[in-house]
């Protein structure tokens, strides 16, 4: 049996206030180069969302996490 691939079936963007992936951003300065201008928020058809800063063509992406509800 196959793990399960997550894909995004709905997304919703909204400005960039602040990083989301602090750690590894300090990690790696080259990933804050996708700072100030959007975040995309997806969510999977199991739950899971991630979100991913969008700054031209520079992105950064968090990891999928399952949402508790």
């Amino acid at each position: 049996m196959k793990g399960h691939h997550h894909a995004a079936v709905s997304s919703n963007d909204r400005c960039w206030t602040n990083c989301i992936t602090p750690k590894k951003c300090a990690k790696d300065p080259l990933r804050q180069s996708a700072h100030g201008n959007i975040v995309r928020t997806e969510v999977c058809r199991c739950g899971a969302m991630r979100e991913i800063e969008i700054n031209s063509v520079c992105l950064n992406y968090s990891t999928w996490k399952r949402v508790m509800r």
